[in-house]
C-alpha cells in the first residue's frame, strides 16, 4: 500500500496578505487625511490673506478719499492731519512705528488692526509745464493701506494726485 502525505503549506497565506492590504490601506488612509488637513490649512491661509488685501486695499481707498474730501488747501500744504507726512515716520513702510495707533502717524479705517497713511511727495513731474496754469499745481502722493487681522498682514501702495 502506498500512502500518500500531502503537506499543506499555505493555510497561513490568507492571514498575512489580508494583514498586509489592511496595514497598507491604513496607511493610504492616514496619508489622505494628513494631505487633506494641509489643504484645509492651505485654504484658511489664502483666505486669511484675501481678506486682509481686500481690507488694506479699503484702507488706502479710504485714505485717496480722505485727500479728495479735503477742501482747505492750507491744510494739505501743511501735511496738518496725523496720516499726512513729508516722509515715512520710519523708512521702513512695514515698521510697527508707522502703524501703531498711539503713535498717530497713520488713522484707523474699520478697526485697529485696518488703517491707512499718506505721504506727500511733491508737485508731479510735468505738472509745470502747463503755460495756463494760473497758480494750482498738480500735487503727488502715495497712500498706504494696512491691514493686519488674524495674525496675517496685508499692505497696499497707491499713487494718488491732486490739483490745488
Amino acid at each position: 500500500m502506498r500512502m500518500i502525505c500531502e503537506s499543506n503549506r499555505e493555510d497561513g497565506v490568507v492571514i498575512v496578505v489580508a494583514l498586509m492590504m489592511l496595514v497598507f490601506l491604513t496607511v493610504l488612509g492616514i496619508s489622505a487625511t494628513r494631505t487633506t488637513q494641509t489643504e484645509i490649512l492651505i485654504a484658511q491661509n489664502e483666505n486669511m490673506f484675501r481678506q486682509n488685501l481686500y481690507l488694506a486695499e479699503c484702507a488706502a481707498m479710504a485714505g485717496a478719499q480722505a485727500l479728495e474730501n479735503e477742501t482747505n488747501i492750507s491744510i494739505l500744504e501743511d501735511l496738518s492731519p496725523d496720516w499726512l507726512h513729508s516722509s515715512l515716520p520710519d523708512s521702513d513702510v512695514r515698521s510697527d512705528i508707522n502703524w501703531n495707533p498711539s503713535n498717530n502717524n497713520s488713522n484707523q479705517v474699520l478697526d485697529e488692526t485696518t488703517r491707512y497713511l499718506a505721504v506727500y511727495r511733491g508737485v508731479a513731474n510735468g505738472s509745470s509745464l502747463d503755460i495756463g496754469a494760473q497758480s494750482s499745481s498738480l500735487h503727488d502722493f502715495l497712500i498706504y493701506g494696512c491691514s493686519t487681522k488674524n495674525n496675517g498682514e496685508a499692505l497696499i501702495e497707491i499713487g494718488y494726485r491732486k490739483k490745488f
